[in-house]
């Protein structure tokens, strides 16, 4: 089912479903999965706020950030995938 709502599955991103590095952020496997992605979140704004309050001055930015992010990890595991599959 998590396929159907735009999980990152390499055969079907690599084959034109490019919107799913996108889309896969916001898809969750259960509650625990949800908490401990917030729990992770938390403990990294902890360190990277601080650093980045005078670059970041509004929500808009820091929206951008976390999707950027977000989309850079779900490159990183195409990546990966396509590497184990040589």
């Amino acid at each position: 089912v998590h396929i159907k709502w735009g999980s990152n599955f390499t055969a079907l991103t690599l084959t034109g479903d490019w919107w799913r590095l996108f889309t896969s952020v916001f898809i969750h496997f259960g509650v625990i999965h949800i908490l401990m992605n917030m729990y992770a979140l938390y403990m990294i704004s902890v360190y990277l706020e601080p650093m980045l309050r005078d670059k970041l001055n509004d929500t808009n930015d820091e929206t951008v950030m976390k999707q950027l992010n977000s989309t850079i990890q779900e490159i990183d595991k195409l990546m990966t995938e396509l590497v184990k599959l040589q």
